[in-house]
């Protein structure tokens, strides 16, 4: 097999990749502009199906759509720089920060 069939065969939708991610599991974000908001979006459409899907994010900028309230007990916060898009979470109690928290 080529290097093309090879990387052809592990190509996939956002919603078969998320599709991946299981309860329990931990999600780590890539920060500012990287952050994959494609996958994020379907992994949130999941979030009826999982719990306790620790997201570690690292600066993200826009929206943070895992951490809105209605995915919380799918999703868990761990802020490592925290953005804007974070900071009213973090002071409601629905985000974690390890620096802010002594970790």
């Amino acid at each position: 097999m080529s290097w093309t069939e090879g990387y052809r065969s592990r190509c996939m939708t956002a919603d078969e990749a998320v599709r991946l991610v299981t309860s329990g599991a931990r999600v780590t974000l890539s920060g500012n502009a990287g952050v994959p908001s494609v996958l994020l979006d379907a992994l949130c459409a999941r979030s009826g199906e999982l719990h306790d899907v620790e997201v570690v994010s690292l600066l993200t900028l826009g929206e943070a759509p895992w951490a809105r309230p209605e995915h919380r007990a799918a999703f868990r916060t761990t802020a490592l720089l925290l953005g804007e898009n974070l900071r009213a979470r973090l002071t409601s109690g629905l985000a974690e920060d390890p620096q802010l928290l002594g970790r």
